[in-house]
């Protein structure tokens, strides 16, 4: 059977990488056809949970033994997604996936970049990487039109590049059990009849105007009868702010933090499937609400929000370093005030965006669909 390994950010506790992972397999799954079998494996920092959450084979992502080993027996490398080809802080993100990339090509492999996210890329190393090794993969399909631009600046021209959307966007809500997320909600107090507001933030430089803001907002949903519930997407690094926020509330002891060390993706998805109203900074945080239709407020730090934010007909989200408490409390009553629109057309407008979201997965299988030859491990391309 034809077998796929990717490679990711995955492993790490971050709900977000998790959610592209889980994107990535269901779209692929999806679109698969053929009468065999697919074999999906995985390279992760925690295999053995990451294997549990998923359903598929996963391995030591630090292991040269182990990543060989499972590119041997692989028919092709899917990179992605999210922004793994960046280097804000070091170039050692780019030269890890693109080592990868060039051992797999040296053994033969097609390579998909898969939905990515490109840049910035600064370091003289990480766009001399770039160009040499990314002008040598298969096929480049990426969430939005600035990555391209990133790619066409490095000189990267060879592979065929394609522009699709976020691989979360593939998730189907049916699969998704909330029964998980309304037991951790009934452990803390949270009971299915009340209102539920979710709030996912996280900490952006010195920034700390916005946290006052928010405090605001919280202080006026609980006015308004709403429970105010902070999920943070990435433990540990999301409880401080999210703590910061619940110390400048008025109402501090009606707010209340999910705060569990052993917290993983199925858990945050299920509990954000269990709000009626979010307020994010994550950008997965938002995709999870937009799939599962629950009406939203971002503030955004990156422009990545910004297209997400716009893709579904939304206005254009106040930044981080802007925001004010007056323009956020408008936002947040426009959609409260108004649920059931704004969900029925939030709905709509993620719908519009799933065939985006699984081309990326059919870009990739038709590397693997060979009319003239039967599916095999060991087939050299």
């Amino acid at each position: 059977m034809p077998r796929i390994l990717i490679s990711g950010y995955y492993g790490f506790n971050n709900t977000g990488d998790d959610t592209v992972l889980d994107g990535i397999i269901t779209a692929l799954q999806q679109g698969y056809s053929e009468e065999s079998s697919l074999e999906l494996a995985v390279l992760s920092n925690q295999p053995e949970l990451t294997a549990k959450l998923f359903g598929i084979q996963a391995y030591n992502r630090w292991s040269l033994s182990e990543i060989y080993e499972q590119l041997k027996k692989s028919d092709l490398l899917i990179m992605g997604g999210g922004s793994l080809l960046q280097d804000v802080t070091s170039p050692r993100s780019v030269i890890y996936y693109l080592g990868i990339a060039w051992l797999a090509k040296k053994m033969g492999k097609p390579i998909v970049f898969y939905a990515q996210g490109i840049g910035p890329i600064t370091h003289s190393v990480s766009k001399h990487l770039m160009k040499h090794v990314a002008n040598k993969v298969d096929i480049i399909t990426v969430r939005d039109y600035k990555s391209l631009l990133e790619l066409q600046g490095m000189g990267i021209h060879n592979p065929p590049m394609y522009l699709t959307t976020d691989p979360a966007l593939a998730i189907n809500p049916s699969h998704i059990d909330l029964t998980i997320g309304k037991r951790i909600f009934e452990k803390y107090g949270l009971h299915s009849t009340e209102r539920i507001a979710g709030i996912s933030i996280r900490v952006w430089r010195k920034e700390r105007a916005y946290l006052d803001s928010l405090a605001a907002a919280a202080d006026s949903l609980v006015t308004q009868g709403w429970k105010v519930v902070f999920i943070p997407m990435h433990h540990p690094m999301d409880i401080a702010p999210s703590q910061e926020i619940i110390r400048k509330m008025k109402h501090y002891q009606d707010a209340i933090l999910i705060d569990e060390k052993n917290m993983n993706f199925r858990d945050v998805v299920s509990m954000i499937g269990n709000v009626q109203y979010m307020i994010g900074m994550r950008l997965h945080a938002l995709i999870l609400a937009g799939i599962l239709g629950i009406p939203f407020t971002a503030l955004s730090y990156d422009p990545k929000i910004d297209r997400f934010v716009e893709s579904v007909g939304y206005p254009m989200p106040d930044h981080v370093e802007t925001i004010t408490t007056e323009k956020l409390l408008d936002d947040v009553s426009s959609k409260i005030n108004h649920l059931e629109a704004q969900r029925n057309f939030l709905v709509e407008q993620v719908q519009k965006l799933k065939p985006s979201a699984q081309e990326s997965a059919r870009l990739a299988l038709n590397i693997l669909r060979d009319k003239n030859k039967p599916f095999s491990s060991n087939n050299s391309r």
